[in-house]
Protein backbone atom coordinates (compact mmCIF):
# COMPACT_ATOMS: atom_id res chain seq x y z
CA UNK A 1 0.00 0.00 0.00
CA UNK A 2 1.34 3.38 -1.28
CA UNK A 3 1.84 5.99 1.76
CA UNK A 4 -0.09 9.41 1.95
CA UNK A 5 1.85 12.16 1.07
CA UNK A 6 0.74 15.31 2.91
CA UNK A 7 0.19 18.19 -0.07
CA UNK A 8 2.60 20.92 0.07
CA UNK A 9 1.38 24.23 1.28
CA UNK A 10 -0.86 26.58 -1.36
CA UNK A 11 -0.64 23.66 -4.12
CA UNK A 12 -3.64 23.80 -4.94
CA UNK A 13 -3.57 27.63 -5.77
CA UNK A 14 -0.80 27.04 -7.36
CA UNK A 15 -2.76 24.29 -9.73
CA UNK A 16 -5.42 26.62 -10.10
CA UNK A 17 -3.24 29.02 -10.99
CA UNK A 18 -1.82 27.42 -14.30
CA UNK A 19 -5.63 25.72 -15.02
CA UNK A 20 -6.47 29.42 -15.43
CA UNK A 21 -3.21 30.39 -17.33
CA UNK A 22 -3.96 27.76 -19.84
CA UNK A 23 -7.52 28.38 -20.28
CA UNK A 24 -6.35 32.11 -20.63
CA UNK A 25 -4.16 31.16 -23.40
CA UNK A 26 -6.70 28.76 -25.33
CA UNK A 27 -9.18 32.57 -25.07
CA UNK A 28 -6.42 34.40 -26.49
CA UNK A 29 -5.79 32.22 -29.60
CA UNK A 30 -8.64 31.89 -30.58
CA UNK A 31 -9.53 35.63 -31.09
CA UNK A 32 -8.52 37.82 -33.93
CA UNK A 33 -5.72 40.35 -32.65
CA UNK A 34 -7.94 42.70 -31.98
CA UNK A 35 -10.15 41.54 -29.64
CA UNK A 36 -7.25 40.07 -28.20
CA UNK A 37 -5.78 43.37 -27.16
CA UNK A 38 -9.67 44.65 -25.98
CA UNK A 39 -9.09 41.82 -23.30
CA UNK A 40 -5.95 42.46 -22.08
CA UNK A 41 -6.19 46.01 -21.64
CA UNK A 42 -9.47 45.47 -19.53
CA UNK A 43 -6.99 42.75 -17.22
CA UNK A 44 -4.80 43.65 -14.40
CA UNK A 45 -5.25 44.65 -10.96
CA UNK A 46 -7.76 47.00 -10.36
CA UNK A 47 -9.12 46.94 -14.40
CA UNK A 48 -12.42 45.86 -13.25
CA UNK A 49 -13.19 47.23 -10.11
CA UNK A 50 -16.23 48.97 -10.69
CA UNK A 51 -18.12 45.92 -10.72
CA UNK A 52 -16.98 45.53 -6.45
CA UNK A 53 -17.43 49.02 -4.93
CA UNK A 54 -17.03 49.31 -1.28
CA UNK A 55 -20.06 48.95 0.62
CA UNK A 56 -20.41 52.80 1.87
CA UNK A 57 -19.64 53.92 -2.22
CA UNK A 58 -21.90 55.52 -4.43
CA UNK A 59 -23.20 53.30 -6.79
CA UNK A 60 -22.66 54.02 -10.78
CA UNK A 61 -25.70 54.96 -12.47
CA UNK A 62 -27.78 52.19 -14.29
CA UNK A 63 -27.39 52.95 -18.03
CA UNK A 64 -23.68 54.01 -17.25
CA UNK A 65 -23.29 50.80 -15.43
CA UNK A 66 -24.86 48.74 -18.43
CA UNK A 67 -22.92 50.34 -21.47
CA UNK A 68 -19.50 49.69 -19.43
CA UNK A 69 -20.42 46.37 -18.99
CA UNK A 70 -21.21 45.35 -22.30
CA UNK A 71 -18.18 47.45 -23.44
CA UNK A 72 -16.17 44.79 -20.92
CA UNK A 73 -17.47 41.53 -23.19
CA UNK A 74 -16.72 43.39 -26.31
CA UNK A 75 -20.39 43.99 -27.28
CA UNK A 76 -20.54 45.40 -30.49
CA UNK A 77 -23.12 47.91 -29.77
CA UNK A 78 -22.37 49.11 -26.63
CA UNK A 79 -26.10 51.10 -25.55
CA UNK A 80 -28.79 49.07 -26.03
CA UNK A 81 -31.15 49.78 -28.93
CA UNK A 82 -29.35 52.78 -29.92
CA UNK A 83 -30.46 53.42 -33.95
CA UNK A 84 -28.13 55.91 -34.41
CA UNK A 85 -25.17 55.56 -37.28
CA UNK A 86 -23.11 58.38 -36.34
CA UNK A 87 -21.47 60.10 -33.24
CA UNK A 88 -23.84 63.12 -32.11
CA UNK A 89 -20.67 64.71 -29.80
CA UNK A 90 -21.85 68.36 -30.52
CA UNK A 91 -19.50 71.45 -30.81
CA UNK A 92 -19.63 74.98 -29.29
CA UNK A 93 -21.55 76.22 -32.35
CA UNK A 94 -23.70 73.06 -32.81
CA UNK A 95 -22.11 71.29 -34.90
CA UNK A 96 -21.94 67.42 -34.78
CA UNK A 97 -19.24 65.60 -34.92
CA UNK A 98 -20.77 63.05 -37.54
CA UNK A 99 -18.36 60.55 -37.80
CA UNK A 100 -19.30 56.53 -38.20
CA UNK A 101 -19.18 54.70 -35.17
CA UNK A 102 -22.40 52.16 -35.13
CA UNK A 103 -21.38 48.64 -33.61
CA UNK A 104 -17.45 49.65 -32.99
CA UNK A 105 -17.58 48.83 -29.37
CA UNK A 106 -17.70 52.30 -27.94
CA UNK A 107 -13.87 52.81 -30.46
CA UNK A 108 -15.07 56.27 -31.81
CA UNK A 109 -17.03 57.76 -29.13
CA UNK A 110 -13.71 57.93 -26.72
CA UNK A 111 -11.64 58.99 -28.90
CA UNK A 112 -13.70 61.34 -30.80
CA UNK A 113 -12.49 64.68 -29.88
CA UNK A 114 -15.91 66.69 -30.06
CA UNK A 115 -17.69 67.45 -27.04
CA UNK A 116 -15.46 68.07 -24.02
CA UNK A 117 -15.23 64.01 -23.33
CA UNK A 118 -11.80 63.50 -23.50
CA UNK A 119 -11.59 66.21 -20.79
CA UNK A 120 -13.92 65.21 -18.53
CA UNK A 121 -12.74 61.71 -18.17
CA UNK A 122 -9.36 62.47 -17.43
CA UNK A 123 -10.46 65.13 -15.01
CA UNK A 124 -12.76 62.05 -13.30
CA UNK A 125 -9.91 59.98 -12.72
CA UNK A 126 -7.66 62.99 -11.70
CA UNK A 127 -10.26 63.90 -9.02
CA UNK A 128 -11.05 60.37 -7.64
CA UNK A 129 -7.27 60.04 -6.97
CA UNK A 130 -6.81 63.15 -5.44
CA UNK A 131 -9.89 62.34 -2.97
CA UNK A 132 -8.14 59.43 -1.84
CA UNK A 133 -5.13 61.18 -1.13
CA UNK A 134 -7.35 63.48 0.83
CA UNK A 135 -8.56 60.81 2.40
CA UNK A 136 -4.84 59.42 3.97
CA UNK A 137 -4.29 62.53 5.20
CA UNK A 138 -2.32 64.89 2.53
CA UNK A 139 -2.98 68.39 1.43
CA UNK A 140 -3.41 68.08 -2.20
CA UNK A 141 -2.98 70.94 -4.76
CA UNK A 142 -4.96 70.04 -8.14
CA UNK A 143 -3.41 71.92 -11.64
CA UNK A 144 -0.57 73.32 -10.17
CA UNK A 145 2.13 75.07 -12.37
CA UNK A 146 5.66 73.62 -11.52
CA UNK A 147 8.20 76.53 -13.27
CA UNK A 148 10.91 74.00 -13.05
CA UNK A 149 9.38 72.22 -16.01
CA UNK A 150 7.73 75.29 -17.76
CA UNK A 151 9.39 75.28 -21.38
CA UNK A 152 8.83 78.64 -24.00
CA UNK A 153 6.06 76.75 -25.88
CA UNK A 154 4.17 75.66 -23.00
CA UNK A 155 3.47 75.84 -19.18
CA UNK A 156 3.91 73.11 -16.96
CA UNK A 157 0.72 72.52 -15.21
CA UNK A 158 0.24 68.82 -13.48
CA UNK A 159 -2.77 67.36 -12.43
CA UNK A 160 -2.01 66.15 -9.06
CA UNK A 161 0.32 67.34 -6.97
CA UNK A 162 1.28 66.77 -2.69
CA UNK A 163 4.61 66.35 0.11
CA UNK A 164 4.73 62.93 0.99
CA UNK A 165 5.17 62.35 5.07
CA UNK A 166 8.90 62.56 4.20
CA UNK A 167 9.13 65.76 3.08
CA UNK A 168 9.23 65.14 -0.75
CA UNK A 169 6.97 66.40 -3.47
CA UNK A 170 4.96 64.07 -5.76
CA UNK A 171 3.53 65.31 -9.14
CA UNK A 172 1.11 63.15 -10.66
CA UNK A 173 0.17 63.46 -14.45
CA UNK A 174 -3.01 61.66 -15.33
CA UNK A 175 -3.56 59.80 -19.11
CA UNK A 176 -6.08 57.95 -20.28
CA UNK A 177 -5.29 56.32 -24.04
CA UNK A 178 -6.99 53.45 -25.90
CA UNK A 179 -4.25 51.70 -26.95
CA UNK A 180 -5.04 49.85 -30.36
CA UNK A 181 -6.35 52.91 -31.52
CA UNK A 182 -3.42 55.12 -30.60
CA UNK A 183 -0.71 53.08 -31.28
CA UNK A 184 -2.31 50.99 -33.61
CA UNK A 185 -1.28 46.75 -33.39
CA UNK A 186 0.93 47.43 -30.66
CA UNK A 187 3.03 44.74 -28.98
CA UNK A 188 0.93 43.63 -25.83
CA UNK A 189 -1.57 45.43 -23.17
CA UNK A 190 1.24 47.19 -22.09
CA UNK A 191 3.31 48.86 -25.04
CA UNK A 192 1.14 51.50 -25.61
CA UNK A 193 1.07 52.60 -21.45
CA UNK A 194 4.29 52.11 -21.41
CA UNK A 195 5.22 54.70 -24.37
CA UNK A 196 2.61 56.80 -22.74
CA UNK A 197 4.91 56.74 -19.17
CA UNK A 198 8.31 57.28 -21.54
CA UNK A 199 6.76 60.04 -23.30
CA UNK A 200 5.49 62.24 -20.14
CA UNK A 201 9.23 61.63 -18.21
CA UNK A 202 10.83 63.08 -21.03
CA UNK A 203 8.17 66.29 -20.83
CA UNK A 204 9.22 66.55 -17.33
CA UNK A 205 12.66 64.90 -16.54
CA UNK A 206 13.85 64.37 -13.15
CA UNK A 207 12.42 63.46 -9.83
CA UNK A 208 8.96 62.88 -8.59
CA UNK A 209 6.93 62.56 -11.50
CA UNK A 210 4.66 59.96 -11.71
CA UNK A 211 3.07 59.25 -14.57
CA UNK A 212 -0.97 57.66 -14.18
CA UNK A 213 -1.69 56.25 -17.23
CA UNK A 214 -4.48 53.90 -17.73
CA UNK A 215 -6.11 52.55 -20.17
CA UNK A 216 -9.48 53.41 -21.02
CA UNK A 217 -10.41 49.60 -20.73
CA UNK A 218 -9.33 49.77 -17.07
CA UNK A 219 -5.85 48.32 -17.45
CA UNK A 220 -3.24 50.23 -15.21
CA UNK A 221 0.25 51.25 -16.33
CA UNK A 222 3.31 49.87 -14.61
CA UNK A 223 4.00 53.23 -13.03
CA UNK A 224 0.59 53.78 -11.56
CA UNK A 225 0.89 50.29 -10.09
CA UNK A 226 4.55 51.39 -8.07
CA UNK A 227 3.29 54.68 -6.75
CA UNK A 228 -0.08 52.81 -5.28
CA UNK A 229 2.34 50.42 -3.49
CA UNK A 230 4.73 53.00 -2.70
CA UNK A 231 2.24 54.98 -1.12
CA UNK A 232 0.78 52.01 0.45
CA UNK A 233 3.69 51.61 2.42
CA UNK A 234 2.50 54.49 5.25
CA UNK A 235 -0.57 53.33 6.01
CA UNK A 236 -1.08 50.70 8.86
CA UNK A 237 -0.97 47.29 7.63
CA UNK A 238 -4.58 46.58 9.04
CA UNK A 239 -6.31 49.37 6.87
CA UNK A 240 -3.82 48.44 3.44
CA UNK A 241 -6.38 46.42 2.35
CA UNK A 242 -9.13 48.32 2.44
CA UNK A 243 -7.61 51.49 1.46
CA UNK A 244 -6.01 49.55 -1.98
CA UNK A 245 -9.90 48.51 -2.68
CA UNK A 246 -10.92 51.42 -2.09
CA UNK A 247 -8.87 53.91 -4.57
CA UNK A 248 -9.00 51.06 -7.36
CA UNK A 249 -12.94 50.88 -7.08
CA UNK A 250 -13.09 54.85 -7.13
CA UNK A 251 -10.32 55.27 -10.06
CA UNK A 252 -12.32 52.15 -11.72
CA UNK A 253 -15.89 53.50 -11.43
CA UNK A 254 -14.66 57.24 -12.14
CA UNK A 255 -13.14 55.96 -15.74
CA UNK A 256 -16.03 53.60 -16.74
CA UNK A 257 -18.82 56.50 -15.94
CA UNK A 258 -16.94 58.91 -17.91
CA UNK A 259 -16.28 56.08 -20.75
CA UNK A 260 -19.98 55.26 -20.68
CA UNK A 261 -21.01 58.83 -20.57
CA UNK A 262 -19.18 59.47 -24.00
CA UNK A 263 -20.54 56.39 -25.59
CA UNK A 264 -24.22 57.61 -24.70
CA UNK A 265 -23.69 60.89 -25.68
CA UNK A 266 -22.15 59.91 -29.19
CA UNK A 267 -24.92 57.24 -29.55
CA UNK A 268 -28.43 58.89 -28.45
CA UNK A 269 -29.25 62.11 -30.48
CA UNK A 270 -30.97 63.98 -26.81
CA UNK A 271 -28.77 63.34 -24.57
CA UNK A 272 -26.16 65.91 -22.93
CA UNK A 273 -22.92 64.98 -20.66
CA UNK A 274 -24.11 64.36 -17.53
CA UNK A 275 -20.82 62.89 -15.28
CA UNK A 276 -19.80 65.62 -13.55
CA UNK A 277 -16.30 66.64 -12.30
CA UNK A 278 -14.68 68.92 -9.68
CA UNK A 279 -15.23 72.91 -11.15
Amino acid sequence: MRALVAAKPKQQQAHARATQAHQRKLLLDSLPSLEQDKILQASGPGAGSFLQPAPDMAAMEDRHFLVAVRRRLRVATCVPGAATTCCHHTKADRRRCGQACQGDNGIHAVTCRVGGGLETRHNAVRDALGRWLEEGGFTVFYEQEVPRWNTPEERAILDVVYRTPEGHSMYVDVSCLEGAVVYGRIRNATHGIARREKRKHKRYPGPGLVPFVLDNRGRWGREAIQWLRSTLRGIPEEDKMERLKRLRASISMSLQTAVADQIICASCENERRGWQTRS
